[in-house]
């Protein structure tokens, strides 16, 4: 009884193998190896060709080839397109046993366009039982969708014998089982690659906010997307409007996939940004994935939560944004107040000459109003409040690019002048004074404007030139030389 149970027992055995190695394997080409090698023993065939589908090419692969040298020479790495497979070899007048398709030996016209074939060195056989060098069979293994995922290729049985039904039954479930275990260790590396991705995107999610703007957030967004899920092409459209039609949706492929389609296919994928009131911030749109396969579900449900982390930052980015604005703004004039100018001056300062922000030297022009408070004590502060704002715009149509203007409280004035000498500050001042005296109202007439200047020494500090200006301020006041309005 023992010999007669022994190729049953070891077909088990084989099929057991089959399933194990997908449990233990991660690199599925290591896995294919070592189930074609395990289904030549079991099914006891000489030749083995695993044809792997590749849908981003919509081609199968000879991915795994167990045979002769040449054999593997001639067949591994080659392509066969999916619908050669489809319309010519697997017809339904050639399938056996529900699920094998056994084509023999002069009953298809093989073309060379359809891609390589080996055939093996066998002598001419007339005997109809045996294996013809020409003969082929093929095992579809098919997912539970009934999608194939590999072509299961075998020539050359070692019986010499083309096979019964018997042998076709058990290659039919050598079939079935590798496509558990291709199906099964695929499930295995994209939920790697889909925990791998989500860390990406959370480390990427907590360093939003910090990036400091709208733009550094935007880029760190489509860097983030790209590593991720290996999009090669990111951008970000800010303000853009979202697509027509998606109404409250967080993404969607553009143009809609075919049903069933998996190949990318110059398709888009847009993910919109809304703030929490759900208003469009703008949209990101990632394109040329590496694996050349559409996102799945599982991946857009992961980004369009990121986007949600995206709008968010932004959200708050521009919150902080306009905080800022309002701690360093002076609220009657709208420039800058003496916060802003401790701050920018000592950075002008400490900036090396060789930046271009920084080069040449830097100027301070300190100003402020002559008979302001008589001014006020006359009209009273409304008027006082509108002379201010007059100078507030003198100064922003006296200074050049780059430079900056202050309130330092009161009737107190500012301007910082990166890349300028003492003959550039008086040409500010100069022009200050003019628009000044062309915008101050009637009323107003008799206020003056006085303004002093220093131009940083070599390792001179804030304090140092402050003090300087402030002299040059007050000489002038003394001198009379500024001219009232």
């Amino acid at each position: 009884m023992t010999p007669a149970r022994e190729p049953s027992d070891r077909r088990l055995r084989g099929l057991i193998e089959i399933t194990r190695l997908a449990a233990e394997q991660t690199d599925i080409g290591a896995m294919l190896d070592g189930i074609a090698a395990q289904v030549a023993e079991t099914a006891g065939f000489a030749g083995v060709v695993v044809n792997v589908f590749r849908p981003a090419q919509d081609d199968f692969q000879a991915a795994t080839v167990v045979g002769a040298p040449e054999m593997r020479e001639q067949l591994l790495g080659a392509t066969y397109a999916r619908n050669w497979w489809e319309d010519k070899v697997l017809d339904p007048r050639f399938l056996r046993r529900q699920g094998a398709y056994f084509i023999p030996e002069g009953a298809l016209d093989w073309d060379a366009e359809d891609g390589p074939r080996y055939l093996p060195p066998l002598p001419a056989d007339g005997n109809t039982a045996a294996w013809h060098a020409g003969d082929e069979l093929f095992v579809p293994c098919r997912d539970v969708s009934g999608a194939i995922l590999a072509i299961l290729s075998f020539g050359q049985p070692r019986s010499a014998l083309r096979p019964g039904d018997g042998e076709l039954d058990l290659l039919v479930a050598v079939g079935r089982h590798t496509a558990r275990a291709l199906e099964q260790a695929r499930r295995a590396v994209d939920a790697q690659r889909h925990r791998d991705a989500l860390e990406r995107l959370l480390g990427a999610a907590s360093r939003l906010v910090a990036a400091g703007s709208p733009e550094h957030v935007l880029a760190e967004a489509c860097a983030a997307i790209g590593q991720a899920f290996g999009f090669r092409a990111v951008r970000a459209d800010a303000g853009a409007e979202a697509p027509a039609g998606m109404g409250g949706e967080a993404w969607r492929i553009v143009p809609e996939p075919e049903a069933g389609m998996r190949a990318w296919r110059d398709h888009e994928v847009v993910l919109v940004l809304r703030d929490a009131q759900e208003r469009v911030l703008g949209c990101l749109r990632a394109g040329d994935p590496e694996d050349g396969l559409l996102p799945s579900t599982a991946q857009l449900q992961a980004l369009a939560l990121f986007a949600g982390q995206v709008g968010l930052a932004l959200t708050v980015v521009e919150t902080m944004g306009r905080l800022r604005v309002q701690a360093d703004e002076d609220p009657l004039t709208g420039l800058l107040n003496r916060r802003a100018f401790t701050r920018e001056l000592d950075a002008a300062l400490a900036a090396p000459a060789g930046e271009d922000a920084g080069a040449g030297p830097v100027s301070l022009v300190l100003l402020d109003l002559d008979h302001f408070k008589a001014l006020n004590d006359r009209l009273g502060h409304p008027a006082g409040d509108a002379v201010l704002r007059t100078v507030a715009g003198a100064l922003r149509a006296a200074v050049r690019a780059g430079d900056l203007a202050f309130r330092l409280g009161g009737d107190e004035f500012a301007l910082l002048l990166r890349g300028a000498g003492e003959a550039d500050a008086a040409a500010v001042a100069r022009r200050a004074h003019a628009f000044m005296r062309d915008g101050t109202p009637v009323e107003a007439r008799g206020v003056g404007i006085s303004s002093g200047w220093a131009t940083a020494g070599a390792g001179e500090d804030a304090e140092a030139l402050v003090r300087r200006a402030d002299t040059a301020l007050y000489a002038a006041k003394a001198a009379g030389r500024t001219p009232q309005v």
